[in-house]
């Protein structure tokens, strides 16, 4: 699985790679034209994210306008209903009226901060990027 992870505090960064880094390969963007530009390269070299996780409180765009612009820019360069991120927001923000605007603008998850790797597990599996078998983690394709 391809992942970007925009998360602006070192410890939060360290924390995700340690819960996702078992399921596939990671990108870290600081900041929200980093991560934009991240996600315009993927698409222009259809090696496309599986998962985006959003933090909203980021430096240059907020994650909701990220969100927005990312769910735009796929629209726009028609990237195929299939090859769509999943985009998760992960952030200490649980305030009802931002969680409803980030579905609204297309978000697939939300994760509000503290949160255990079983959270992370959890919705990884619920979107469908992740099975478990009895004993062994598997990826869907």
């Amino acid at each position: 699985m391809r992942m970007l992870v925009t998360e602006d505090v070192e410890l939060m960064q360290k924390l995700l790679r340690r819960f996702l880094e078992p399921y596939g390969e990671i990108s870290f963007a600081r900041g929200g034209h980093e991560a934009f530009r991240q996600f315009k390269d993927t698409v222009t070299t259809h090696k496309y994210f599986d998962l985006i996780c959003l933090d909203i409180d980021i430096p240059e765009i907020n994650g909701l306008d990220l969100l927005k612009n990312i769910r735009v820019a796929e629209k726009l360069f028609r990237v195929p209903l299939e090859n769509r991120a999943k985009i998760v927001m992960v952030s200490s923000t649980n305030d009802a009226n931002i969680v409803m605007k980030a579905i609204k603008l297309g978000c697939n998850g939300y994760i509000v901060k503290p949160f255990g790797k079983e959270r992370i597990v959890s919705e990884l599996k619920k979107l469908g990027l992740i099975k478990q078998s009895s004993q062994t983690q598997t990826f869907e394709d």
